[in-house]
């Protein structure tokens, strides 16, 4: 089992399946992204409502499933960056969604 759904956890996941292991992973938080996923329920909670990243979105893409801003322009739920590089946290978390729906997490 995988332990914790963030970023590490989710490619965790999806790496030791495509080797052929029967793995499951878990969350504190009731949704996959782990500090990102913005679980207010959750205490030590990472993700603030404002946070913008620090590092450019093509810093922080998977090498298999690339993060392209228009994917997330006017998306419900994601609030916009202020420059066209560095993510609001909405867009964060709906990248790891969109990462973990795809490689079916």
């Amino acid at each position: 089992c995988v332990i914790g759904l963030g970023p590490a956890g989710i490619t965790a996941v999806k790496e030791l399946r495509e080797k052929g292991f029967e793995v499951t992973g878990y969350d504190a938080g009731k949704r996959i992204g782990g500090r990102w996923a913005q679980d207010w329920e959750v205490s030590q909670h990472g993700a603030w409502k404002e946070l913008h990243m620090n590092t450019a979105r093509h810093v922080n893409e998977f090498s298999d499933f690339p993060w392209h801003k228009e994917d997330y322009t006017n998306k419900e739920g994601v609030q916009s960056d202020r420059d066209g590089y560095f993510p609001h946290s909405t867009e964060a978390y709906h990248y790891l969604q969109a990462y973990a729906d795809h490689f079916n997490i």
